[in-house]
């Protein structure tokens, strides 16, 4: 088993699952920044990226959560670019974990 404690992490478990949220072409096409920062739950690992439309439209986050199988979606039910800054990308991770950058201390997933 394995369990996932960086950005690093993610995105080799995501490859090896088949997956390619993280290919660099993709990354460039998206205008797509992945953060440091990864909080591991029991039901996936949360992390925030950023996306830009074009170099005249303002970066904006979106909360993501990585499932055990390597898929990733949008956490917690939110929308795409919903939030103007990492910030409250991951206050909204957060408050929906009910934790916060202080004081969590969450189970690590476990993945094959």
């Amino acid at each position: 088993m394995e369990t996932i404690y960086s950005k690093s992490d993610l995105i080799r478990y995501n490859y090896r699952k088949g997956f390619h949220f993280f290919d660099e072409s993709a990354n460039r096409w998206f205008n797509s920044r992945t953060g440091e920062r990864v909080i591991n739950a029991s039901d996936g690992v949360y992390f925030v990226t950023s996306e830009r439309f074009d170099d005249n439209t303002p970066r904006k986050y979106t909360a993501r959560v990585m499932r055990a199988g390597g898929s990733i979606d949008k956490a917690f039910g939110s929308e795409f670019q919903a939030f103007g800054t990492s910030r409250q990308a991951w206050a909204f991770i957060e408050s929906n974990l009910g934790c916060d950058s202080r004081t969590f201390i969450i189970r690590p997933l476990e993945v094959e």
